[in-house]
């Protein structure tokens, strides 16, 4: 909701300090605008991330990422671990 609801807050911004919005301003907006569907996925997967990262470690202390004994879990381990591993064999593939 907040990259949709962005060029708004910017335009009202720009038009209370400035008094007017620039045709700049509003191309770049624009372009912005033609932009954002396109760029919402990698917000999407940022946030599941997160949201992952807080409730797997912070609320239900499921995953420690420095000590992996103390996971309560012991899946969240192995998932890690095989991210980590697909991780080194894509920066292999691409030297």
């Amino acid at each position: 909701m907040l990259i949709d609801i962005a060029p708004i807050f910017v335009r009202l911004i720009v038009a209370a300090l400035l008094g007017h919005v620039s045709e700049r301003t509003k191309s770049r907006l624009e372009v912005y605008d033609s932009v954002k569907d396109t760029a919402k996925p990698a917000f999407y997967a940022g946030g599941a991330y997160a949201s992952w990262v807080v409730v797997f470690g912070g609320v239900f202390g499921l995953y420690d990422g420095s000590e992996e004994g103390r996971s309560r879990a012991g899946y969240t381990v192995r998932v890690s671990r095989f991210f980590c591993v697909m991780n080194v064999d894509l920066e292999l593939i691409k030297e």
